[in-house]
């Protein structure tokens, strides 16, 4: 493959990777390429809709945010 008709090369297309890509090429103007294993974009944050029941699945398991601090900050 010929490269050299790219500004920049992104390897992987998570969330920084699409990101970069994406303001690269809309806000400097940039030639992008965007490099992945996989089929799509977003990285292990990639959900598909089950034809079955139309509910939306994470393919690669749940996202979840553990915290010890479980205080709300500001008036309730």
């Amino acid at each position: 493959m010929d490269f050299s008709q790219y500004d920049l090369v992104i390897v992987g297309a998570g969330f920084f990777g699409a990101t970069i890509a994406e303001r690269a090429a809309n806000e400097l103007g940039r030639r992008v390429l965007v490099i992945d294993r996989r089929d799509h974009i977003g990285g292990n944050a990639y959900t598909h809709t089950c034809p079955r029941t139309g509910i939306e699945i994470h393919k690669y398991g749940a996202h979840l945010e553990v915290s010890k601090n479980l205080a709300i900050d500001g008036p309730i």
